[in-house]
């Protein structure tokens, strides 16, 4: 049988770019004729498995993807050393789930180093399709959240710096809601009911996943795949979806229903001794220990004790306040707000700030606040050592602790040789800080004035 002539160079590439029907069939004619080269194979391969597009219908992609196992195996029994390939395997895996056959595309999984999330996401992608809950679920545990956990521990855990990186990430878990959603949808039509337990048990596994899509997102693109996911999980759960927001009484309209204005006394008393664990918790293992967390400095006995004394301390002064108050201001993380730049320091400014937007809204605040923070030296202390971000500080932790616990000790300055940072308090005792228009002047003078 007459053979066609094979075409050459960058004639053979454009053909295999143009038709990837052409490609397949030139390949199979080099194969025939012992004339296969890796560069000839590897083009007619990702000519097959590339250019996939929502445009690309079903037949064709079953087409491609019966074409590709073809030649895949005779490319690998003219080419033993190809059988494994990654660079085969990860065009035979991105094929095989598109083409529906996510169980083969995890099989070839195994053949790729560290895979990498685009790796990963057709595979969840054609699960998700399939409405393959279980599957999809399975899948997510055993491969995607140990991706997660190492990309937090080489400081990735912020998916909002890498745009790119985000959506692969919202795609993930749009397919985990749509795998959900498929499966719902068919049980229900399939007639499941709340007898046989399987209502229930589907809506554990929604809640599973809204979890994790709350521990890693702080915010979701209106109009995104993953907001189009969770409301169609939610009407597949016969959940009513609204966007609300509650007014000055706290009803929210959609649903008629009201935030609660306080806790009954057996809560409050609950969360009391649940703080009290915390604390007593905390001191246990910082005298199993014996050095103090941050600046690895030991920890001295007249220092737990003091510990152990300041806590109720510190809940006698709250009992002792007379009043009311609507909100209570975390001063220190309000004065460090954005300071983390070079001059950056602590700004009473921004306290002051915080709390005339309480009073102006009608509401009287106070702020809990260190003792360090009322000092002059402090503030000075705080402009001059350098200032940086929360991820150089991880970067930071481990590789030079040490060092920078002894910079900052060589930095320290005792309480009677302080200077007094003006009046912080006209009625309350430190370190809280009631609704007062007073503030330590010598600290403002002290810091940068950062307001355009």
């Amino acid at each position: 049988m007459a053979r066609a002539p094979v075409a050459s160079g960058s004639a053979a590439a454009g053909a295999a770019a143009a038709d990837w029907r052409a490609s397949a069939q030139q390949l199979g004619e080099q194969l025939d004729a012992g004339t296969a080269t890796k560069k000839a194979y590897m083009q007619a391969l990702k000519s097959l498995a590339g250019d996939l597009d929502q445009q690309t219908s079903a037949e064709e992609t079953a087409e491609r993807y019966r074409c590709f196992r073809g030649l895949r195996e005779r490319v690998v029994a003219a080419f033993a050393a190809e059988r494994g390939s990654p660079d085969i395997s990860l065009l035979y895996l991105r094929l095989a789930a598109r083409a529906g056959d996510p169980d083969t595309a995890l099989e070839l999984l195994r053949d790729i180093k560290r895979p990498k999330l685009r790796d990963f996401l057709p595979i969840l992608l054609a699960y998700a399709s399939q409405g393959a809950h279980e599957k999809a679920e399975v899948f997510y545990r055993e491969h995607l959240r140990p991706l997660r956990a190492r990309e937090s521990a080489d400081g990735m855990q912020c998916l909002d710096s890498n745009l790119e990186h985000r959506l692969g990430w919202e795609r993930v878990f749009a397919a985990r809601l749509a795998a959900w959603s498929g499966a719902a949808l068919r049980q229900s039509a399939a007639g499941a009911s709340d007898a046989t337990g399987s209502s229930s048990g589907r809506i554990g596994s929604l809640q599973d996943i809204l979890k994790d899509v709350t521990e890693v997102f702080v915010w979701i693109t209106r109009g995104d795949a993953l907001e189009a996911a969770l409301r169609e999980a939610c009407g597949a759960a016969g959940w009513r979806v609204a966007e609300d927001a509650p007014d000055e009484t706290g009803l929210f309209s959609a649903s008629g229903t009201r935030l609660r204005t306080a806790l009954a006394k057996d809560e409050l008393d609950q969360v009391e001794a649940d703080i009290d664990d915390l604390v007593a918790a905390d001191i246990k293992a910082l005298r199993a220990s014996g050095v103090k967390p941050v600046s690895k400095i030991a920890v001295t006995s007249e220092e737990l004790q003091e510990l152990e004394l300041a806590w109720p301390s510190f809940k006698k002064q709250v009992a002792d306040l007379e009043g009311d108050y609507q909100a209570v201001i975390d001063g220190a993380n309000v004065g460090q707000q954005m300071q983390n730049w070079d001059g950056g320091c602590f700004q009473w400014r921004a306290i002051d700030a915080v709390l005339e937007a309480h009073q102006k809204a009608g509401r009287r605040a106070m702020v809990v606040l260190r003792n360090r923070w009322r000092f002059a030296e402090t503030s000075q202390l705080s402009r001059d050592m350098p200032q940086e971000s929360a991820s150089i500080k991880r970067r930071r932790a481990g590789e030079a602790e040490a060092p920078a616990a002894a910079t900052d000790a060589s930095n320290y300055i005792p309480v009677d040789q302080r200077t007094e940072a003006g009046t912080l308090l006209r009625a309350l005792p430190p370190p809280i800080l009631a609704d007062t228009r007073e503030r330590g002047k010598e600290n403002e003078a002290d810091c940068a004035d950062i307001r355009a």
